[in-house]
């Protein structure tokens, strides 16, 4: 007799997230960083932190481009493994510290783990060794910064490892929640990095809008441009 399909919902343990994502970060910035220093004649790395103002507001423009490829990249996976393009949405919660792709849909083992992965690889371990080989310094810092950006995704290819081949996945709210089904009995089992909780404590989808941002994020979004505009002012009179 075949085993009946359950759902199963869950949310993300964001302090051990957070751990995890800071030793990641940490290893992926600073092994990059010493090889630069160790084996590299070249002075371009310290510019970022000695040059003007523009140079520094051109790199944040830049970090914040490559964390937004990153969930582009999530997006792009997911329709590629069947997900309606009008259920994937992307989002900014900066005051919890997230940039986010939602699947507001079930989709397949597969899929999932393949978007997970894409963005470490592609933008993170091939771009790092791109930026090695052709001595790119920027590259490099940029890679290892969505490398350590990408420690839930590792947390969750993991996760999702263990997991039945029938297992199905789908996010909601801001990506801190999601939900499975499954044939594996999942109710009496402990996870490190994931929670079950009640279905009552999910927030419900609204696929209908493709970005959502948070009011917090606009707000640090308007005091950033203003003191960079109060640095670039200060720079010019001096």
């Amino acid at each position: 007799m075949a085993k009946e399909e359950k759902e199963y919902f869950f949310e993300y343990k964001m302090v051990i997230m957070t751990v995890v994502s800071a030793l990641i970060t940490f290893v992926a910035i600073f092994v990059p960083w010493y090889l630069m220093f160790r084996f590299w004649d070249d002075n371009h790395l310290f510019k970022l932190f000695t040059g003007n103002v523009s140079n520094l507001i051109i790199a944040f423009v830049v970090m914040f481009a490559w964390m937004v490829l990153h969930e582009i990249i999530h997006g792009t996976f997911y329709i590629l493994g069947g997900a309606k393009r009008k259920n994937i949405t992307y989002g900014v919660a900066l005051e919890k510290g997230v940039f986010y792709c939602r699947c507001g849909e079930y989709v397949n083992k597969k899929t999932i783990m393949m978007s997970l992965m894409a963005p470490f690889t592609l933008i993170g371990v091939v771009t790092l060794i791109i930026g090695f080989i052709t001595k790119q310094w920027w590259l490099v810092i940029l890679s290892g910064i969505n490398i350590g950006g990408a420690g839930a995704d590792l947390c969750m290819f993991f996760f999702f490892i263990k997991r039945h081949k029938d297992v199905k996945f789908m996010e909601y709210g801001d990506s801190l929640y999601f939900s499975l089904k499954t044939t594996e009995e999942l109710d009496k089992k402990k996870f490190k990095v994931v929670k079950l909780i009640d279905k009552e404590k999910v927030p419900k989808n609204d696929n209908k809008f493709r970005l959502v941002v948070s009011k917090a994020s606009w707000w640090f979004t308007l005091l950033m441009i203003i003191l960079f505009g109060i640095c670039l002012l200060l720079e010019h009179l001096g």
